[in-house]
């Protein structure tokens, strides 16, 4: 049988040629779908919950403890007393600030962060202040509420390692912890509820009074919106203690169903 030769393909033309613009469009896309990838696996595992793993003992007599007895053993200015930078206020006299007073609202943005061990990190205490200008962006500039801010500031705290991560917790509730602007409080529970439900802190130290915190708000009577919110606060938190850190940044669509305290529904095909 007679053999036909294939002939050669042609060289690539200058319109084939792919540019850098393009093949980065392309990497892009790649990493997108990776992400979206994570976050579908994710949610399948938190909403198909076969064999499902439980707290532990541990975590779980923590809890009951501080709910039989909250704002008592595990106190939030207690941590903040110990382990933030010490204040001090007056001109003569000065006097150090209370732990109480350390994690209250301020009408300032922060100089320095929180926490003594992020400050003396120059890396960490970078992000700390560029955590502390998205905070105060998201919960009191032009555009408050965008998601584009929060997205940023969970990035930081998925990326974070040690102290950071109880930085940007601690960041988002002395923002609304006596807050008199009611919008500027609801924003920063509205971040508070994104990081419990995206990022444990650590170490651990920090996890006692975070849940008495959110246990003794999920009790208040006002605001009207404070005490579902710190339920939700509480719900998801446990969650993600559960299955542990979330892979990538919330979407847009999610941080509208945290907003609204509903689940993310995504469907599966």
């Amino acid at each position: 049988a007679a053999v036909t030769a294939t002939p050669d393909a042609p060289p690539p033309s200058a319109a084939d040629k792919v540019t850098k613009g393009e093949l980065d469009d392309v990497t892009n896309l790649v990493f997108r779908a990776r992400d979206e990838v994570d976050r579908v696996r994710d949610a399948m595992r938190r909403t198909y919950q076969l064999n499902t793993p439980e707290l532990t003992p541990k975590f779980k007599q923590l809890l009951e403890d501080i709910e039989k007895a909250p704002g008592k053993k595990h106190k939030l200015e207690d941590f903040a007393g110990r382990h933030f930078l010490p204040v001090t206020k007056g001109t003569f006299r000065r006097k150090s600030v209370a732990g109480a007073d350390l994690v209250k609202h301020k009408k300032k943005p922060l100089k320095f962060p929180l926490l003594k061990d992020v400050n003396a990190d120059k890396e960490a205490s970078a992000v700390a202040m560029e955590v502390q200008r998205l905070v105060r962006q998201f919960c009191d500039g032009p555009d408050a509420g965008a998601p584009a801010y929060l997205q940023t500031i969970i990035g930081h705290g998925l990326g974070a390692r040690g102290p950071l991560s109880i930085e940007i917790y601690a960041q988002a509730l002395q923002h609304g912890n006596g807050n008199a602007d009611d919008k500027s409080a609801q924003h920063a529970w509205h971040l508070l509820a994104a990081c419990c439900a995206h990022f444990v802190p650590r170490p651990d130290e920090f996890v006692p009074p975070l849940l008495d915190y959110l246990v003794v708000s999920a009790r208040a009577a006002k605001p009207a919106w404070l005490a579902p919110c710190a339920k939700f606060c509480l719900q998801v938190f446990q969650r993600t203690f559960l299955y542990g850190d979330r892979m990538s940044a919330p979407s847009a669509r999610e941080v509208e169903a945290l907003r609204k305290r509903e689940p993310m529904q995504i469907p599966v095909m």
